[in-house]
C-alpha cells in the first residue's frame, strides 16, 4: 500500500508541476468522494508550491525575489524547481525573508 501511495505522490506532483512550469495557479482540490483516498503532496513539495502560489500572487518571478532576498537567481530557479532537491536552510531563509 506504501508504494501505491507513493506512486500516487509522485502522480500528482508531477501533474501540478505543469501548472508551475506554464506559470499558471495551481488547481483547487476537490471534495472527495466516499470512499476516495487523499493524496497528499510531500512536505518538500507543499512548500515550493506555496511559494509558486505566492509568487503568483505578488506578480514576482525568480529573478526579482532573489533580488529581493539578496540570493542569487541560480539558486531562487532551484528552490522554485519542485524536482531538484533543496538545502533546508535556504528555504527557512526564504521563508523568513518573505513573511517580513
Amino acid at each position: 500500500m506504501q508504494e501505491v501511495n507513493d506512486n500516487l505522490r509522485d502522480c500528482l506532483e508531477t501533474a501540478l508541476s505543469f501548472c508551475v512550469d506554464s506559470n499558471e495557479p495551481l488547481p483547487e482540490p476537490s471534495e472527495p468522494e466516499p470512499g476516495q483516498v487523499l493524496v497528499a503532496v510531500s512536505p518538500p513539495v507543499a512548500a515550493r508550491f506555496a511559494l509558486h502560489e505566492a509568487m503568483l500572487d505578488a506578480n514576482v518571478t525568480a529573478a526579482e525575489m532573489a533580488r529581493r532576498i539578496g540570493m542569487s537567481p541560480s539558486h531562487a530557479r532551484r528552490l522554485t524547481d519542485i524536482f531538484r532537491p533543496a538545502k533546508p536552510d535556504r528555504i527557512d531563509r526564504l521563508a523568513f525573508s518573505s513573511a517580513s
